[in-house]
């Protein structure tokens, strides 16, 4: 008798109202990309996570946190 183990991600859809913009060392923003990466092989690696959906919203909400968009924080920090 085989066990097949699913995992359910749900992910508030409520976006977090931003504060104040802090600034990232480079450092926090090396992290931030590892973060990034992680997710992606996520999405690969663990059955019902979807990179697109829930990456996403794990990467909108510790931005977020700091203020920052993605798009803002990857125009200024990453390109």
């Amino acid at each position: 008798m085989s066990h097949t183990e699913q995992t359910l991600f749900v992910l508030s859809t409520h976006k977090v109202p931003q504060k104040h913009k802090t600034d990232f060392t480079q450092q926090q923003v090396m992290l931030l990309d590892e973060l990034n990466c992680r997710l992606c092989d996520f999405s690969h690696d663990v059955e019902g996570f979807e990179d697109d959906d829930h990456g996403e919203q794990i990467m909108d909400l510790v931005l977020a946190s700091h203020g920052w968009e993605w798009e803002e924080f990857y125009k200024k920090f990453v390109s």
